[in-house]
């Protein structure tokens, strides 16, 4: 429903092309949208004749709105992707982390670098290099990379220009190494060039030029290089056959959404010559917010914003309406052609793709039938929780902590947040712990992270306080936590789930509280358990890599062994910070000359010792 001051601003909103934000009652953005009419675009959520639910339940959230006034379609396309990533709305579906997604670039030869390189970057660095085949999936990526080198044995190391002998993809034939002259800089590049056409879907194109060539080389009674240009072209030829992973020129996509309980599959389906050449499959799981019409509408922006190739015709299962139009100018732009997107209601009867569709549609009812048991399962441990451990209410809310460090150094604390029995990852937290005892004691370490968690209630992340709150350890950890609590005159269960023998404690009780070794209840704390040593272990081996790379990277002479050598025979940079000269020269590899660039590395006035 409409409210005065919406009515207001919607008659504000231009014709023009833009984003709009969609608002919450607290001011965050919930929900980010581009339109080539925002006038129209907007308004048209506030219709009373709305009969999709799920778009019902958003306008339901929208207190307010703000809006963007772009150019064109294209920049305001372009721009929705950006406003997405820096808000993270909770109804938007696509592009919510802050990674762009890997490329393939061939550098360009200069007077700098004397040959072309291959690297996999995120973002293109600059104008004149190439660049090829966006894809999410940087592993899928990179293999093909690995496959395709053997081929088209390009270098892809950073040193090539210092090396003096040549590496090791050398040795296995994925490098020609042009940086010792194993071949001619004319030679190689025609090898970046033929790479080059390869990605650029020109396939046709090169084996044309490699028939071509091995027929030159067989005129000339060069059998020796026939052969091997043979060979690549099998090669090639078997690839092509094979690799899905670049940009493939097609006739049509076809593009299929499937659906069950709010679990969501969407199929593209790459046409060409009557057959399927390719399917992209995009899994969302449940999606509770967005209509189809958004879901797939969404999935062709992002999709074709980021794709090598767009065919001249898509054709979707589901009715896109007014967005058809838009789509449809916009790709058309981006191709340099007429793309035309139809609706077509009758795709699942197709013939071709009937018994593939059937095939993904029990896969989903499949995926649907086993979370709901999960679902089952978790509800089973949280009653059992309730149960054994005498609480009031079912605990829904479950925070574990842990402490990690390396015999006191660099101590960091880990919340882990599970919700209705499942992680809820934008809950987790991180503590560095400040108060640092002069002994190891990680029984003071977790009341200060308790301490600091349950006194910052204000803040979003700790408004909600826990059911349970589990910490990783036996009677004197929960004891000490349990006067934590008393003293801020909070009643929240707390307990212990000590490693050994997996037992569970509760404050000043002295027996375990019983659970049977297959019990749902004992198996979902100790994935909580779990869970939070894993995100404490990373988060303090990151604090230690980048204690070491601040502290020994820069040193002249000190390079990668040494510093290994450094850091296990003291232990820690702060260590090595406070050491003589005459204790440095103790480690392996340490010399007189590098043991003084080392402490007068960390000293700024030294008193050396003689």
């Amino acid at each position: 429903m409409e409210t005065p001051t919406l009515q207001t601003d919607l008659a504000k909103l231009p014709h023009r092309p833009g984003v709009y934000l969609m608002l919450d009652e607290t001011g965050k953005v919930i929900y980010v949208g581009a339109a080539k009419d925002l006038k129209k675009r907007v308004s048209s959520y506030f219709r009373r004749d709305i009969s999709d639910i799920k778009t019902r339940k958003l306008v339901a959230n929208i207190k307010s709105f703000d809006y963007e006034i772009h150019d064109s379609k294209e920049a305001a396309f372009i721009r929705e992707r950006d406003l997405i990533r820096i808000h993270f709305p909770r109804y938007n579906i696509d592009w919510k982390d802050d990674k762009d997604y890997p490329l393939v670039q061939i550098t360009v030869s200069s007077e700098t670098e004397r040959f072309s390189r291959l690297f996999i970057v995120r973002s293109p660095l600059n104008s004149y290099d190439w660049f090829f085949g966006r894809k999410k999936d940087v592993t899928a990526l990179r293999s093909s990379i690995r496959v395709l080198r053997r081929i088209f044995p390009i270098a892809n190391k950073s040193y090539c220009f210092r090396t003096k002998k040549p590496c090791l993809d050398y040795s296995i034939k994925r490098c020609s190494a042009p940086c010792v002259e194993k071949i001619s800089l004319n030679e190689y590049q025609q090898i970046v060039d033929e790479f080059i056409l390869f990605l650029q879907g020109k396939r046709e194109d090169l084996l044309e030029i490699l028939y071509s060539e091995m027929n030159n080389q067989a005129d000339k009674l060069d059998f020796e290089g026939a052969a091997k240009t043979r060979d690549r072209i099998s090669q090639i030829e078997r690839t092509v056959a094979s690799q899905k992973s670049l940009a493939i020129p097609r006739d049509k996509d076809i593009v299929i959404l499937l659906s069950e309980e709010n679990n969501y599959l969407l199929l593209n389906f790459w046409i060409q010559n009557g057959d399927i050449i390719n399917i992209e499959e995009r899994n969302w799981g449940i999606l509770n917010s967005l209509s189809e019409v958004e879901i797939v509408r969404s999935y062709i922006q992002n999709f074709y914003l980021d794709s090598d190739f767009i065919p001249q015709i898509i054709e979707s299962s589901v009715n896109l309406g007014e967005n058809q139009e838009t789509l449809e100018i916009w790709l058309s732009k981006r191709q340099g052609k007429t793309v035309q997107i139809s609706y077509r209601p009758d795709i699942p009867k197709n013939r071709l793709l009937a018994p593939i569709i059937l095939k993904n549609r029990f896969k989903l009812g499949e995926q649907v039938r086993k979370e709901k048991k999960k679902l089952e399962i978790k509800n089973v441990a949280l009653k059992e929780l309730k149960e054994r451990l005498n609480l009031s209410t079912l605990p829904n809310r479950i925070e574990t902590y842990d402490i990690s460090n390396l015999q006191g150094q660099l101590p960091v604390g880990s919340m882990v947040v599970f919700s209705e029995g499942l992680p809820h990852k934008s809950q987790y937290r991180k503590f560095k712990i400040k108060s640092l005892p002069s002994e190891p004691n990680d029984v003071a370490m977790m009341q200060e992270v308790l301490l600091r968690r349950l006194e910052h209630r204000d803040k979003k992340f700790a408004k909600e306080l826990p059911d349970l709150i589990v910490i990783d350890g036996g009677k004197p950890q929960v004891n000490a936590i349990g006067k934590i609590i008393s003293s801020l005159k909070l009643e929240l269960p707390v307990i212990g789930l000590a490693k050994r023998e997996e037992e569970v404690f509760l404050p000043h009780k002295k027996t375990a509280v019983p659970f049977p070794d297959d019990s749902p209840a004992l198996r979902l704390l100790k994935q909580t358990r779990d869970e939070a040593h894993r995100f404490a272990i990373t988060y303090h081996k990151k604090r230690r890599v980048l204690q070491q790379k601040s502290g020994l990277d820069n040193i002249p002479g000190v390079g990668a062994k040494r510093r290994r050598n450094l850091l296990t025979h003291f232990g820690s940079i702060d260590k090595i910070r406070n050491a003589s000269v005459e204790e440095l020269c103790q480690v392996e590899g340490i010399n007189r000359s590098i043991g003084e660039k080392i402490f007068l590395h960390f000293n700024s006035n030294p008193k050396m010792n003689h």
